[in-house]
């Protein structure tokens, strides 16, 4: 049976001391490294991602994901 974490997260606060938890992505846990940025006048971010498959010819697979905001507007 495939487990599905919930891999990205993100917490806004909403006042001090309170936060709004939002499921970005659910999964396989693959992204070791984050960076949080205005990549388009508002705070985006994004993930590094590996997997190594030992099986393969080329074991070590990576990839960068941006993540876009939608939901805010520009501060």
């Amino acid at each position: 049976m495939t487990q599905y974490l919930e891999t990205v997260i993100w917490l806004e606060q909403t006042e001090p001391g309170q936060y709004q938890r939002y499921v970005v992505e659910t999964g396989s846990a693959f992204q070791p490294c984050l960076d949080l940025g205005d990549y388009d006048g508002d705070t985006d971010f994004a993930t590094g991602n590996f997997v190594f498959t030992p099986d393969e010819a080329s074991p070590w697979n990576w990839s960068v994901t941006v993540w876009e905001n939608q939901a805010m507007s520009p501060r």
